[in-house]
């Protein structure tokens, strides 16, 4: 399991991602005039996984 703190809207939380993710992508645009990240993880042989509405990456 990967876990990434993330701030969103509402404050800092974890998000997290199985082991069978292989690649966490981030790609950013704006909201509301605001700049928002998402993160997909890519998965072999299963849907990916998006995370949206992020604002901050944690260290």
């Amino acid at each position: 399991m990967t876990e990434l703190r993330v701030r969103k809207p509402d404050g800092w939380t974890t998000v997290s991602f199985p082991d069978a993710v292989a690649t966490i992508s981030v790609v950013g645009g704006k909201v509301d005039g605001q700049l928002c990240l998402t993160l997909t993880g890519e998965r072999e042989g299963g849907p990916r996984i998006v995370e949206t509405g992020i604002l901050d990456l944690g260290p």
